[in-house]
């Protein structure tokens, strides 16, 4: 794992087998331990937009570089690579290949346009820029595309869940250490005020079910309770009659609050985030996946609401 292994500053690594010698490949790797599922799919998305603008070709490593709490000794489906446990590689050359090639650059592995970057802004200022959305927007129809282990997997799910994206109003509520931790950016809203503000949207919007994903039980929990266990629909995360100190008891956690994730909680994740994209009504507070959920959107064809502390902010195309 160690064998393509550079300093942190974006270097060039060329091979003595001289592969490809009219391509230039941008490796974009991330410094393990590389927390934060979406945090990495923003990270890898500022590699794409710099290796669009250099005319690169670029490829995500994910096995050289691992990923804390998803890289496994094992394969998982077919790759050790942890980014194509979910997503097609963003070139059709094979890590493999790339680095018997000529011409390759590997990014910087902590900041790869720089910490002012309006990407690594992270009280996501840019989500009300529409021309910052719409290359994030651009940038993620271009190269993220999912494979087709987690495309039979959401069309599985979305059968399960008599999905319709016209009756299901999507609720994003970050959680856990985000409710407490105070270290956390962007500053959460108070629970109670994103419920009243949540509630006066839906006395005006037509729905038949509320869609909530949160990593927080206990927020899951307080919503039921106030809207009503039967306008909630099932949760991805969370059995049915699950109780909360069973929950609390089997949490695996991070040093900084955030709950230990691995594939199979991942590939859940990823699936409520792609299915809140889905939804023609959605209202979240904001973090790397809501953000991502509401690039994947059609702007023009949906409604979109932040709440960040004492306000809400509706976004438009």
């Amino acid at each position: 794992h160690t064998r393509y292994w550079r300093d942190w500053s974006s270097d060039v690594c060329s091979s003595d087998l001289r592969k490809n010698v009219t391509k230039i490949f941008y490796v974009i790797r991330r410094r393990p331990p590389s927390w934060g599922f979406f945090s990495n799919v923003i990270f890898v998305i500022q590699g794409l937009i710099y290796s669009d603008k250099n005319n690169y070709i670029p490829v995500v490593d994910m096995e050289n570089y691992w990923v804390g709490e998803l890289s496994s000794n094992l394969k998982v489906n077919g790759t050790h690579n942890a980014w194509c446990y979910f997503f097609n590689q963003t070139s059709d050359t094979e890590l493999a290949e790339v680095y018997k090639s000529k011409n390759v650059i590997l990014s910087s592995g902590t900041s790869i346009m720089g910490s002012e970057y309006w990407l690594n802004d992270r009280k996501f200022s840019y989500v009300k820029d529409n021309s910052k959305l719409n290359e994030l927007k651009f940038m993620i129809d271009k190269y993220i595309k999912l494979n087709s282990f987690v495309l039979k997997h959401l069309e599985n799910t979305r059968i399960k869940l008599d999905w319709s994206n016209e009756e299901i109003f999507g609720v994003f509520m970050r959680g856990t250490g985000y409710q407490t931790y105070k270290g956390a950016q962007p500053i959460m809203p108070d629970v109670e005020f994103y419920i009243q503000e949540l509630e006066k949207l839906l006395n005006k919007t037509k729905f038949s079910r509320l869609y909530v994903a949160t990593e927080d039980f206990r927020l899951f929990l307080r919503l039921q309770k106030h809207f009503g266990a039967n306008i909630i629909m099932p949760s991805l995360r969370y059995e049915q009659n699950l109780k909360l100190d069973v929950w609390e008891k089997n949490q695996d956690l991070t040093f900084d609050h955030a709950i230990l994730m691995g594939f199979d909680k991942t590939l859940t994740y990823l699936t409520e985030t792609i299915l809140l994209s889905q939804c023609i009504n959605y209202v979240c507070n904001l973090s790397n996946a809501s953000v991502f959920s509401i690039a994947l959107s059609d702007l023009g064809k949906t409604q979109r609401w932040v709440i960040e502390p004492n306000k809400i902010h509706k976004l438009t195309a």
